[in-house]
C-alpha cells in the first residue's frame, strides 16, 4: 500500500510537470523566461565557482552522424537529425556544429570563411606557359603553377608552401575549390572545344570537370575561359595541385590549349567544414 501511494504521488508529480519550466543551477528564487522550457544558470560568478554546459562530442569530423565519403558534401540528407548539436574535439577544429537537415554547420557563429586565392604569374614567358596538346585521340596533361601574383591574391589559410609553391593543407576538413582558367587555342574548331580541369591531391585526381567552351569556329587567338568547382576532403599535410587536360572535339585533328595569365585564371580554396 505504501509503495502504491508513493507511485501515485510520483506519477501525479510527473504529470503536473510535463509542461513546467525547468531551471538548473543558480538561486532557487530566480525565475525563467516565460517561453523557455529549460534554463541553465551559472551558480558562480568567479573563476573558481563558475560552471558551464559541456556538449556531447566526437573526436573527428568523420565521426559525426550521417558522414558518408561517397556524398558530394560528405554527409547524407536526413531531416530527422535537424537541430542535433555536437562538439568536434580534433586538433585545429574545436567547435560546435549543428545539423541543418543536409549538412553540419557552425552552431554559434556565422564566421568568415577564410580562403586562399592564387593565380598564374603574368610575367611567365610565352614558351613557358602551361599547355595541353591534343593530337588525334590523345591529349597531354600539364600542371598549372599558381601562387600570389594578382593584387587580390591572398593566403588566409596559410597553405602555400614557400619551398615548392604547392598548397599544403594545415587543417583536416572539407574544402571547396573553385578554378577558372583562360585558354588560347592554336587551331580552328567547328565543334566546341572541351578542357579538363583537374584538382590533384597527393598525385591523385580528386576533382575533375570537362568544361565545354560553348564556342564554335574558334580562331587561333580567341581566348576561352573554363570554370569548375569541387568539394574535397583533405588531411593535414596533403598536397594540392592543379592541372589541365583535354577532350578532343570530333572535328579537331590537332590543337594546343595554352593557359593565359590574366584575372580570369585563378584558383580559390576555402575551408567549409
Amino acid at each position: 500500500m505504501k509503495n502504491l501511494l508513493y507511485s501515485l504521488l510520483l506519477g501525479t508529480f510527473g504529470l503536473s510537470n510535463v509542461y513546467a519550466q525547468v531551471i538548473i543551477g543558480g538561486e532557487s528564487n530566480v525565475s525563467s523566461h516565460p517561453n523557455a522550457i529549460l534554463t541553465i544558470q551559472n551558480p558562480g560568478e568567479t573563476a573558481s565557482t563558475s560552471k558551464g554546459l559541456i556538449l556531447p562530442s566526437v573526436e573527428r569530423i568523420q565521426d559525426l552522424p550521417l558522414y558518408d565519403a561517397n556524398e558530394p558534401d560528405y554527409f547524407k540528407d536526413d531531416e530527422s537529425y535537424e537541430g542535433m548539436i555536437l562538439y568536434v574535439k580534433e586538433n585545429d577544429e574545436n567547435r560546435a556544429l549543428y545539423y541543418n537537415g543536409s549538412t553540419w554547420v557552425d552552431a554559434f557563429t556565422n564566421r568568415y570563411t577564410m580562403k586562399t586565392k592564387i593565380s598564374l604569374d603574368p610575367s611567365t614567358p610565352e614558351n613557358d606557359l602551361p599547355k595541353t596538346t591534343c593530337v588525334l585521340i590523345a591529349c597531354t596533361e600539364t600542371q598549372v603553377p599558381l601562387n600570389l601574383f594578382q593584387n587580390d591574391d591572398v593566403d588566409e589559410l596559410r597553405i602555400i608552401d614557400s619551398a615548392s609553391g604547392d598548397l599544403k593543407i594545415r587543417q583536416e576538413g572539407l574544402y571547396r575549390i573553385q578554378t577558372s582558367f583562360t585558354f588560347r587555342s592554336s587551331g580552328l574548331h567547328v565543334t566546341p572545344p572541351q578542357i579538363s580541369i583537374q584538382t590533384i591531391k597527393n598525385a591523385e585526381i580528386v576533382g575533375q570537370a570537362i568544361a565545354n567552351m560553348n564556342t564554335l569556329l574558334v580562331s587561333a587567338s580567341a581566348p576561352m575561359t573554363a570554370t569548375a568547382t569541387f568539394i574535397i576532403y583533405a588531411d593535414k599535410n596533403d598536397i594540392i595541385k592543379f592541372s589541365t587536360g583535354g577532350a578532343i572535339p570530333i572535328l579537331t585533328v590537332a590543337d594546343v590549349y595554352t593557359v593565359q595569365p590574366n584575372v580570369n585564371t585563378y584558383a580559390i580554396v576555402e575551408r567549409i567544414l
